[in-house]
C-alpha cells in the first residue's frame, strides 16, 4: 500500500475501491428495475390483447397522482433525477462507511466503528419517514437538503412532484459536494493511518 500511495492519490484509491462495489450494487438494482418495468409493460400489452376491455388500475392511479401533484410528478426526468439521487446517496453512505473503516486500527474494533456509522443512517431514515407525520412544512423542506436525510426523502418527493426539478438538482448538488468532501477526507485519514501506524 505504501508503494501504491506514492503513485496514486489517497482519495483516488479510496474512490476506486468504493466505486467498484457501488457500481456492482447499482448495476444489480438497475437490472432488477429494468426487468420489473419490462415485465410490467409486456404483461400490460398481453392483457390488453387478450381482453380489449382491460383497465390497468396502476396506470390510472399514477395518472390521478400526477394530476394532483403537478406537471413534474411521475415524469421520465423525475425518475431519472431520483435514480441519480439514490446512486449518489448510496455512494455517500458507502464513503462514510469507508471513513469509519479507515479510522479503525484493529479488526476487533470494526463492529464498534460500524455502530457509529449506523447512527446517521438510522437518523436520516427516521427523519425522512417521520417528518411528514408531524406535518411541519419547514422541517419537511429541510430534510430534502440535509445530506444525512436527503437520500431517503428527496427521491420520493421528486417522483411525486413535491419537489421541483430545480429543487431536486440543488439538493443533488449539495449531496454530491458532501460525497466529494467525504472522499477527500477519507483519503487523508487512510493515508495518515497507513503511514503513521505503529
Amino acid at each position: 500500500m505504501e508503494m501504491l500511495l506514492t503513485s496514486v492519490k489517497p482519495y483516488a484509491l479510496i474512490a476506486g475501491k468504493i466505486l467498484a462495489i457501488v457500481s456492482i450494487a447499482v448495476g444489480q438494482v438497475a437490472f432488477w428495475g429494468i426487468c420489473g418495468f419490462g415485465g410490467y409493460k409486456i404483461g400490460d400489452i398481453i392483457a390488453t390483447k387478450m381482453n380489449p376491455d382491460y383497465v390497468n388500475y396502476l396506470d390510472a392511479i399514477i395518472e390521478l397522482l400526477a394530476k394532483d401533484n403537478g406537471a413534474n410528478a411521475f415524469t421520465w426526468y423525475s425518475f431519472a433525477i431520483a435514480f441519480v439521487f439514490i446512486v449518489v446517496g448510496f455512494l455517500t453512505y458507502s464513503v462514510l462507511a469507508g471513513l469509519v473503516a479507515a479510522t479503525v486500527s484493529k479488526l476487533e474494533d470494526l463492529s464498534t466503528g460500524m455502530a457509529l456509522f449506523q447512527l446517521p443512517v438510522i437518523f436520516g431514515w427516521l427523519a425522512a419517514y417521520l417528518t411528514p407525520v408531524f406535518n411541519i412544512k419547514l422541517l419537511d423542506k429541510v430534510i430534502n437538503y440535509v445530506p444525512v436525510s436527503s437520500p431517503f426523502a428527496a427521491p420520493g418527493n421528486i417522483i411525486l412532484g413535491k419537489m421541483s426539478v430545480l429543487e431536486g438538482m440543488i439538493s443533488l448538488l449539495i449531496l454530491s459536494a458532501t460525497c466529494v468532501g467525504l472522499i477527500l477526507y477519507t483519503g487523508k485519514v487512510y493515508k495518515g493511518k497507513l503511514f503513521n501506524r505503529k
